[in-house]
């Protein structure tokens, strides 16, 4: 019985080390995409550009269209991939993961996101 559970344990840990590999690998590739600021969408990349009011952080963001933002606490890359916008975050996540947003709906004073958890964020231009 103590046998079988020391190799089950062992077993779960060597499965938990690849995943935990395999997902990194995954993540990391998806982040050379983001980093790189190209642009894989049916969207035009310069509607994004600006500084946005966020409903969701109630702060002041602003984009910009080498593929970098920050708003007054936080900064990172964005990139359009898809039918999403991904970004990333300096100096919070040591191993590269990154949000992504799928896109609702844009226009040159408006672009609303619909969040992983299925909430809505949006963004409105500031003049």
């Amino acid at each position: 019985m103590q046998r079988t559970r020391i190799v089950f344990l062992i077993s779960l840990i060597v499965f938990l080390a690849f995943y935990t590999i395999i997902k990194k690998h995954a993540q990391n590739e998806s982040l050379r995409e983001v980093a790189s600021g190209e642009t894989s969408s049916n969207y035009n990349k310069e509607l994004f550009e600006g500084k946005w009011y966020s409903s969701r952080s109630k702060d002041n963001i602003n984009i910009y269209l080498n593929g970098r933002w920050e708003d007054k606490k936080l900064s990172g890359n964005w990139s359009l991939q898809g039918d999403y916008i991904a970004w990333t975050y300096d100096n919070i996540d040591p191993y590269g993961t990154f949000d992504k947003n799928y896109i609702v709906s844009v226009n040159s004073n408006r672009i609303v996101f619909k969040e992983l958890d299925g909430s809505t964020t949006i963004f409105n231009r500031l003049k």
